[in-house]
């Protein structure tokens, strides 16, 4: 902002609450601990230890590391919103408030991007506004991030008074093509699986253990991470983590669309989720694992989608692609986009 004025074009029409939680790796805690990231407000938490277990409940590996000594940062656990929060309050709140120069970042919801042109730097909304900037960067942003799609106008009025623009479309984007100048590339893949994901709350959590605080929801503990791993050709597991200042336990369930009774949707990263079809796709792991399905709350079934071609080109005149619109979109523990 003290270079830029900006404004984040937001395909959702308001800001809602999404997803369940996210981590960040130590390289992206780097970069917001130099922006003025304040963990409290995020309700973060830091994570050293890994438990891997196999799908009869054994204990398989226990991995403790000081992420801070290694890396130099920390490994944190957040929910989605707590985060996305924290972003744009970074983003958007009064430079006096955070010390800076410029002006802050504005929001516009409901903002779509339907086209643009590498050559003069436009970007056509849906609304058949068109948006025009001299530099365009299209940022792809998977269902694994804290806004379903995002796009940015930067106004640079410092130093050579130009604008640059941020897209981000989902499983069609638009910038993606234009930068490869290949509309093959706009549509992105099945990968061959899919998660289920909820969340469930720390007194629920504390019923089911009749009472007791399970380990992972301990505060004087190291934050841990629990992944179950069936082992076999179906590569199914079951990832665990707490976030919100322990006050909600994460789940991720990971399984092979092969298994699924329905296909993947062909335009939507998510589908309401069916707890009978996801109990009955891990009735070989472990009961304690199991048992949390039982009870878990509604939820939504996330497709995994990549772009499956080499990328040839981040940069097309004025239109530039950034984080998983240069790469392939994929669901790892850490995205692409926390790690750039």
């Amino acid at each position: 902002r003290e270079q830029h004025t900006v404004t984040i074009y937001e395909r959702d029409t308001a800001k809602a609450e999404a997803g369940a939680a996210i981590n960040l790796g130590p390289n992206a805690v780097h970069i917001l601990n130099s922006v003025g990231f304040d963990r409290r407000r995020a309700c973060s938490i830091p994570v050293t230890r890994v438990l891997s277990y196999n799908k009869q409940g054994e204990l398989t590996r226990e991995s403790i590391h000081d992420y801070v000594q290694e890396f130099g940062a920390d490994w944190l656990f957040h929910h989605r919103v707590d985060l996305r929060d924290e972003l744009l309050r970074l983003a958007t709140a009064p430079s006096e408030e955070l010390g800076l120069s410029g002006e802050p970042a504005k929001v516009r919801y409901g903002a779509r991007v339907v086209g643009g042109d590498v050559e003069e730097g436009r970007v056509i909304l849906e609304d058949g506004e068109v948006v025009e900037a001299d530099l365009v960067i299209g940022l792809f942003v998977s269902f694994i991030l804290p806004f379903s799609s995002v796009y940015l106008v930067l106004n640079d009025i410092v130093r050579c008074n130009t604008d640059n623009e941020t897209g981000a479309d989902g499983i069609r984007s638009i910038m993606r093509g234009l930068v490869v100048n290949d509309d093959a590339y706009i549509t992105a893949q099945p990968s061959g699986s899919s998660a289920f994901r909820f969340t469930m709350s720390r007194e629920k959590v504390i019923e089911l253990h009749n009472g007791e605080v399970p380990e992972i929801m301990d505060s004087s503990k190291p934050g841990t991470l629990i992944g179950v791993y069936a082992l076999d050709p179906t590569e199914r597991r079951v990832i665990m983590y707490p976030c919100r200042n322990y006050e909600i336990l994460n789940f991720a369930v990971l399984a092979p669309d092969n298994m699924l009774k329905a296909p993947a949707s062909s335009d939507s990263w998510s589908a309401p989720g069916d707890k009978d079809e996801m109990i009955s796709l891990f009735t070989d792991f472990p009961e304690w694992v199991v048992k949390y399905f039982r009870y878990s709350p509604p939820f939504p079934q996330y497709f995994m989608w990549y772009t499956d071609m080499e990328i040839t080109a981040t940069v097309q005149q004025k239109i530039s692609s950034y984080g998983n619109s240069a790469c392939r979109t994929h669901y790892p523990r850490i995205s692409a986009d926390e790690r750039s």
